[in-house]
């Protein structure tokens, strides 16, 4: 996902660059007015990427506490999991 995001930001920088080419009215106001919003959002998605990664540590580092104390639990969990995929699994397929 995280590369898709930056492949549509780049694909907006080329945008706008051929637009400021084809429009021949004031293209470096254009160009300025683009490069901000640019900026703004690479920010935006660059702090997007921190917070994600930051909860996914935290749901980590908590999964982990809880398996660690309840070993029993959680593999009952896993096998309660494999067992609903493998029913919905059977009943899909011919």
């Amino acid at each position: 996902m995280r590369h898709d995001l930056h492949g549509l930001v780049d694909q907006f920088e080329v945008l706008l660059q051929d637009m400021a080419d084809a429009t021949g009215e004031r293209p470096d106001e254009l160009k300025r007015r683009a490069d901000r919003r640019l900026r703004k959002l690479r920010s935006r998605l660059s702090g997007l990427e921190q917070a994600a990664a930051g909860r996914a540590r935290a749901i980590g580092r908590s999964t982990r506490g809880y398996v660690s104390g309840h070993p029993w639990i959680a593999a009952g969990a896993v096998l309660a999991a494999v067992l609903a995929v493998g029913l919905v699994a059977r009943r899909r397929l011919p």
